[in-house]
């Protein structure tokens, strides 16, 4: 996990950021807590500005959040919370610590690095699976 710094945008909504996790092409995915409740972990992925801008893009953000919502899977992290309306769209999923399918891969090789039981705990073949129950 990389620490915070200047160019992290601003506590979304009622979560506070501990570190930032990893970015990809639609933004940047942060370890965070929530203040409210009972202090859980999560992933906060928050949406890049340029894209934020965009309202179709918002558009189907929100759809495709609110579908994953309705995903309920052993191998899916919940997704917790989606908020479309702020400066900075962001989706809050339940955060399930384990290595990254990258780490997996330079380990392992594509084929062992998605078989195992412990392997199935992990957060990326957990969305790995929802998003694909999510599409049937």
């Amino acid at each position: 996990m990389a620490p915070l710094d200047e160019f992290d945008p601003p506590r979304p909504g009622p979560y506070t950021f501990l570190g930032r996790l990893g970015s990809g092409g639609m933004g940047t995915v942060y370890l965070g807590r929530r203040g409210d409740t009972d202090g859980s972990l999560v992933a906060i992925k928050v949406i890049r500005s340029d894209f934020a801008s965009d309202p179709e893009f918002r558009r189907r953000f929100e759809r495709e959040a609110r579908t994953a919502q309705r995903v309920h899977h052993t191998y899916t992290a919940a997704v917790l919370d989606v908020d479309i309306n702020g400066s900075r769209p962001y989706l809050v999923t339940e955060y399930i610590e384990g290595p990254t399918l990258a780490a997996r891969v330079i380990d392992f090789g594509i084929a062992r690095a998605l078989e195992g039981r412990r392997w199935r705990q992990c957060w990326c073949w957990r969305l790995l699976v929802g998003s694909r129950s999510a599409a049937r």
